[in-house]
């Protein structure tokens, strides 16, 4: 047993190190770039695109209630997750729309989506300007009727 001592003692010190080991890197946190106009007025006017196609298309019978109602659903999701930049009149207006749509059913499938009002109207047309200001086009592409 004696001659194992001094084999265990070494296989145990081989092990060990003067210096501690290093920490390991932990993985870079991806940075997200700040949304730009371009993206926000391009969503809106996605969202715009998508609520006027489909009540025309109901208006006219072409489209059912129940996949209008599915449109403005989808229109609503979209209107929800409008990326902007904060601080911003645009991230204002977009918050305006955002509570409006919200309050007061402004797309609630049981009322034609096109109806006027004049508070969504009024930040509709401010979005437009804030849009135009930063030199993005801002506007709805028909592709119903004929």
């Amino acid at each position: 047993m004696k001659a194992l001592a001094p084999v265990l003692l070494v296989l145990s010190l081989v092990g060990c190190s003067a210096v501690p080991a290093a920490a390991p890197t932990p993985a870079p946190v991806p940075t997200m770039e700040p949304v730009g106009i371009v993206e926000t007025c391009a969503d809106l006017s996605n969202m715009l695109t998508l609520l006027d196609n489909a009540s025309a298309s109901n208006h006219d019978g072409r489209l059912t209630n129940q996949e209008l109602h599915g449109a403005v659903l989808l229109s609503e999701s979209l209107l929800d997750d409008v990326d902007v930049e904060p601080g911003t009149g645009l991230a204002d207006e977009v918050s305006i729309l955002q509570n409006l749509g919200a309050e007061f059913g402004v797309l609630n499938y049981d009322h034609d989506p096109r109806i006027e009002f004049s508070d969504w109207n009024a930040s509709m047309n401010n979005v437009a300007d804030l849009c135009e200001a930063g030199g993005v086009q801002f506007g709805i592409m028909g592709w119903t009727g004929g």
